[in-house]
């Protein structure tokens, strides 16, 4: 998911539970999001994931990310 959502003013909340990894950047920029959620599913969490969203206040992250 390499820049998958670069940029996309209208997201406000994500949940993310597929097998792999958040890619780089996949969500920079996204100004609205306020939470995040990455499911057991999700072992990498890619350079600059949440970069520049201003408005995050939670990432809900567990113990299955190993990098």
């Amino acid at each position: 998911m390499k820049c998958a959502f670069y940029g996309c003013s209208g997201l406000e909340d994500a949940t993310i539970d597929n097998n792999g990894a958040i890619g780089y950047g996949a969500f920079c920029g996204c100004s609205m999001m306020r939470t995040a959620t990455l499911g057991k599913l999700i072992s990498s969490l890619g350079y600059e994931a949440f970069s520049n969203c201003e408005n995050l206040q939670e990432i809900i992250v567990h113990d299955s990310v190993q990098s």
